[in-house]
């Protein structure tokens, strides 16, 4: 199983998100992947940067994207992901493949700790890398445009994990999205596991616009409730009716993981008129994973 995470500078919030992120790959005990994506320059793979042209001994480490990739590497030393040499971000460990520069680094528990560089627009690039190399889960800060937001959702061939915010002292209860959507036992289990390794709790939603609820919402909100209980988790369900978009929202706060799994809807309907998931993270003020 491998997780990406992408960053973009090296403010508070990114530490904090790759403190999530690393929680969060120890208890599915995923590999690590952390990418940047660089503006695309003019002449980038042609000039300095590039290994088919000069050695990679030669090669200027605090060049853009390069730098933020070796301040990561350092992050995840300090928070004792790796226990590792500093020293071991060298050029030999970078490697040219696929229109990126990986770097490949050990982890001491065996799983794989990859450094990747990409230029280009950010969609763009993350697309083809979850495309090309089969993650479970992308990890990245809320966009600032929903536009952005909504086609990170729709178009990354993994699960997402949008953080507007990230507090790592605070025990974040999970809000769990219950309908009956082919993902949702999917965001049950990563629920699961997510609430254990953060020591907390699951809140069950299940949210129907009238006060009839149709079979296929109570049928997963029983196996939900079955499941939890299962693997001894700690949690509590409900059946509200509302507006599910609101209730979550209103539910979730500022201080709670939301996990619910993709919509159904067909993709040209999404892409005109999004789905709910969609609509949640650009509304949620608190992190959201969204299963696929």
């Amino acid at each position: 199983m491998k997780f990406l995470l992408c960053i973009h500078n090296q403010s508070e919030a990114t530490r904090n998100i790759i403190r999530l992120t690393i929680k969060v790959a120890e208890g599915f005990g995923a590999d690590l992947n952390i990418i940047v994506v660089g503006r695309e320059a003019s002449g980038f793979m042609e000039s300095e940067m590039s290994i088919t042209h000069q050695s990679l001994s030669e090669w200027n480490l605090n060049q853009p994207g390069i730098d933020l990739l070796h301040w990561a590497f350092n992050r995840i030393i300090e928070y004792g992901y790796i226990n590792e040499d500093p020293n071991v971000f060298q050029p030999e460990n970078f490697i040219d493949e696929n229109n990126r520069i990986r770097i490949i680094l050990p982890h001491s528990s065996g799983s794989k700790v990859n450094l990747i560089l990409r230029h280009g627009k950010l969609l763009n690039e993350l697309r083809n890398e979850t495309k090309e190399n089969q993650y479970e889960l992308t990890i990245i800060e809320k966009p600032k445009k929903n536009k952005l937001t909504h086609h990170l959702i729709q178009f990354l061939n993994s699960s997402i994990f949008i953080v507007p915010n990230f507090d790592p002292n605070f025990k974040y209860p999970i809000l769990l999205g219950v309908n009956d959507s082919k993902y949702t036992k999917r965001a049950v289990m990563y629920s699961a596991i997510i609430s254990k390794q953060f020591g907390t709790y699951v809140e069950s939603l299940t949210v129907s616009k009238t006060t009839k609820f149709r079979s296929g919402y109570k049928n997963a909100s029983k196996w939900a409730d079955k499941y939890l209980k299962r693997l001894k988790v700690e949690h509590e369900f409900n059946l509200i009716t509302g507006s599910a978009e609101e209730k979550i929202i209103e539910m979730a706060g500022d201080n709670h993981i939301i996990v619910i799994g993709q919509a159904d809807r067909n993709e040209i309907r999404k892409y005109v008129f999004g789905s709910k998931p969609i609509h949640i993270s650009q509304k949620a003020n608190c992190p959201i994973l969204i299963v696929k």
